[in-house]
């Protein structure tokens, strides 16, 4: 069962009614920690990194440098089976997957599992749906 596994369903991730708005300036996003981030970027005194083209505000110089690889097209992060190249690391590991068939991300309530952790999610949506028909 559910409980035996430790799973509660506050665990159940929620799906947002609409994007979210930063209250001082147009930034909207649907994640709620992406949000907090970029709200950093207006807390009193701290640095901020600005795009000199777009003058997109970071909080990081990091995320300033693969920002302006947007503008660039510099794609630093090649595929060494099929030479596709990505602006981000990240977006390369998760390519990967496509080649090597690696699941890495397991449904904690059955034996399925995902390439993407945000399709577990999508997945434990399923789990919901039958635990409230029970």
């Amino acid at each position: 069962s559910p409980a035996s596994l430790g799973w509660r369903p506050t665990d159940m991730p929620r799906k947002r009614p609409g994007p979210l708005a930063c209250g001082q300036c147009d930034f909207t996003t649907n994640v709620e920690g992406k949000l907090r981030l970029h709200q950093r970027c207006h807390a009193a005194g701290r640095r901020t990194f600005r795009c000199s083209l777009c003058r997109t505000a970071f909080t990081t110089k990091a995320t300033l440098m693969r920002h302006m690889r947007m503008h660039t097209g510099e794609r630093p992060f090649r595929c060494h089976f099929c030479s596709k190249a990505f602006v981000d690391g990240g977006h390369l590991t998760r390519h990967l997957r496509t080649h090597t068939g690696e699941r890495p991300f397991g449904c904690p309530l059955c034996e399925a599992t995902f390439k993407r952790k945000d399709h577990v999610t999508v997945h434990l949506r399923t789990h919901s749906v039958q635990l409230a028909s029970i």
